[in-house]
């Protein structure tokens, strides 16, 4: 509801939500808009309609939508899915719709979501037409999106980017803070500090890239220390895996920067 909430905003009139369940109006300001939970975009006059499903459900979704009535014979429907392709919306294209996709590299959980603004994130924009592309890129500009062309065929690659780069970064803090516990640390102690060293970390990633950003013992070959590491984890398997698989993965690859 972020993104609509920002295209309303925008101007684009939203008039109406889908749910499975029966739930009151949105109400934004002084706008509210109606929530049914019988699909049907001809009552709303939907020239566009974005399908905001889990994944598994779009194609059971598709489906019922190519059942229901249109208000014009070619609707732009798109998906926010990042890994899902176009093939999801097959029996809508059948039907005549422009379909597409649009999804913003941006995480949005929900305890801290305010507005729509995307401010400047990417949104991958992806159109079985000319024209769809463009409208799908309008919108991502209506929220502050900076839309790019993504091949529907390199959807996967592009979602498991956004994974690495916010869910695996956000599980890495977890593990930093269980060390940080194990410290003697209080939570609010470690979690500031810790996100102080993660932005800075960021900024030199985003300034010099992932290989020259690098610190630490891995990348200076300090051995004694990794092993410290290593019994410190002695009896916490779990911990011990993650570690040794980034020790791995960041050996490989300065191997493989010195190499270039």
């Amino acid at each position: 509801m972020s993104l609509c909430r920002g295209w309303d905003a925008a101007g684009h009139i939203v008039g109406a939500s889908w749910n499975r369940s029966p739930g009151e109006a949105l109400r934004w300001g002084d706008r509210e808009i109606p929530r049914h939970t019988a699909i049907d975009p001809q009552s709303a006059g939907a020239s566009a309609i974005c399908l905001a499903v889990a994944d598994d459900a779009l194609p059971r979704v598709a489906h019922m939508l190519a059942r229901a009535p249109w208000p014009s014979p070619s609707p732009l429907v798109f998906h926010l899915a990042g890994s899902v392709s176009l093939d999801a919306l097959e029996p809508l294209a059948r039907r005549g719709a422009i379909t597409g996709s649009l999804h913003p590299l941006r995480s949005f959980p929900e305890a801290i979501l305010r507005g729509g603004v995307l401010d400047g994130h990417l949104c991958a924009v992806t159109s079985d037409s000319e024209d769809g592309r463009r409208r799908l890129q309008r919108l991502a500009r209506d929220v502050g999106g900076r839309p790019v062309d993504l091949d529907d065929g390199d959807r996967a690659a592009w979602h498991l980017a956004g994974v690495a780069g916010s869910n695996f970064l956000v599980a890495m803090m977890d593990f930093a803070e269980q060390q940080m516990a194990r410290a003697g640390m209080d939570v609010e102690t470690a979690r500031a500090g810790l996100t102080l060293l993660a932005e800075g970390a960021l900024r030199a990633v985003r300034e010099v890239g992932p290989a020259k950003a690098l610190t630490g013992p891995v990348a200076r070959g300090d051995r004694s220390t990794l092993e410290r590491h290593r019994r410190c984890l002695a009896d916490h398997p779990r911990s011990s895996e993650v570690y040794e698989a980034l020790v791995a993965y960041m050996t490989a690859r300065l191997g493989e920067s010195s190499g270039d």
